[in-house]
């Protein structure tokens, strides 16, 4: 499997949603942001966003 395929099964709003129940915002998605005391959704989810390398900074390990 090389780095296209990899990032075409692993869509970003599936990894967001490991972290936090996402809400619908026009065609992209809030969400409570993960890294601080959030009450309300702060965190915009662009849809189609590359889901590797937004894991790269907050999961290390996966890398």
């Amino acid at each position: 499997m090389n780095i296209q395929q990899l990032k075409a099964a692993n869509p970003i709003e599936t990894m967001a949603a490991r972290y936090a129940t996402l809400h619908r915002a026009g065609a992209n998605y809030k969400m409570l942001c993960p890294f601080h005391d959030d009450h309300h959704p702060s965190l915009s989810l662009h849809v189609g966003g590359d889901s590797i390398s937004n894991a790269m900074p907050t999961e290390p390990e996966a890398m």
